[in-house]
């Protein structure tokens, strides 16, 4: 089973940056966007690959392999709604992955825990606040919604 965990806040427009840190990675994580309670979606995958999907079910990888992520590690990730990109990067480093021409639709910041047990803080979000220098990472909301999606092929 692959559980779906998004925010309540939906983007359309402006550049928008968020972390998910992945507390328990269980049998894989994807950290990405969709439309709100949607599987479909643009997602960097823990095993180390990107894909997007327009029906829920994983459809392709796209672009070059990307470096796996585990439990512990921090996924950045870039929405410029203006430019129509997305980019993941893990632990703070160069990105790993980019997107171009992601649809002018609303969406939200997104990840799909895969595996029979599930607790919604296995990933948390979360906006940096503060001056330079000085940064604090704290939760984006608390308001996200969890939704049980059907049987996954990959995380």
């Amino acid at each position: 089973t692959c559980h779906l965990v998004t925010e309540q806040v939906q983007y359309t427009k402006g550049l928008h940056v968020w972390k998910v840190k992945v507390h328990k990675a269980r049998d894989g994580v994807c950290v990405g966007v969709c439309p709100h309670n949607r599987q479909a979606g643009w997602w960097y995958s823990s095993m180390g690959y990107t894909y997007r999907n327009a029906t829920g079910k994983e459809t392709s990888v796209t672009g070059e392999p990307c470096e796996p992520f585990t439990t512990g590690d921090c996924i950045a990730v870039r929405l410029d709604c203006d430019a129509h990109t997305l980019q993941f990067a893990k632990n703070d480093s160069p990105s790993h992955a980019t997107f171009t021409r992601i649809p002018a639709f609303a969406l939200c910041p997104a990840a799909k825990v895969k595996g029979e047990k599930f607790n919604k803080r296995d990933v948390q979000f979360l906006h940096e606040e503060g001056a330079t220098g000085s940064t604090t990472l704290t939760p984006l909301h608390e308001n996200f919604v969890v939704t049980a999606a059907a049987t996954a092929t990959a995380a």
